[in-house]
């Protein structure tokens, strides 16, 4: 009896086959309504919580500056918002990155925020700090 090796192959039922670019692509196309409803919705939920959101520019909040950045995309139903706090005079600044879950309408605050530490000097304020750490993305 002669043994030959079978190799083993997946099989795939075309219902998976064709389901799955499906579920890729409705995912990837909620991107775009993310981009548009979802900053919305998430910049008025912040309004809500606090309202130094509405005013971009620095709010002194128990005598720390405060300098918020707009929500942004960062994956389909996930948007970010950066904010950068330190005091008055010192030259140690913190920011946080804050990520909101936004499904059609509804706006929940992630348990996830990073935070790092940066030095302020005269020549680097709060706001070239803000627009340094929105540009940076990524893990």
């Amino acid at each position: 009896m002669n043994k030959t090796s079978a190799r083993w192959c997946p099989r795939f039922s075309l219902r998976f086959v064709l389901t799955i670019p499906l579920l890729l692509a409705v995912y990837l196309a909620c991107g775009v309504a993310t981009k548009t409803s979802g900053v919305d919705d998430v910049t008025n939920y912040l309004s809500l919580l606090d309202s130094d959101v509405a005013f971009p520019e620095a709010a002194f909040v128990s005598t720390k500056l405060k300098e918020f950045g707009p929500p942004e995309y960062y994956l389909p139903f996930v948007l970010e918002r950066v904010t950068v706090v330190g005091e008055p005079f010192g030259n140690t600044v913190t920011t946080d990155r804050s990520y909101y879950a936004w499904v059609f309408g509804h706006v929940y605050q992630l348990p996830v925020t990073r935070r790092f530490a940066d030095r302020r000097t005269a020549t680097r304020t709060f706001s070239m700090i803000l627009d340094e750490r929105t540009r940076q993305r990524g893990f």
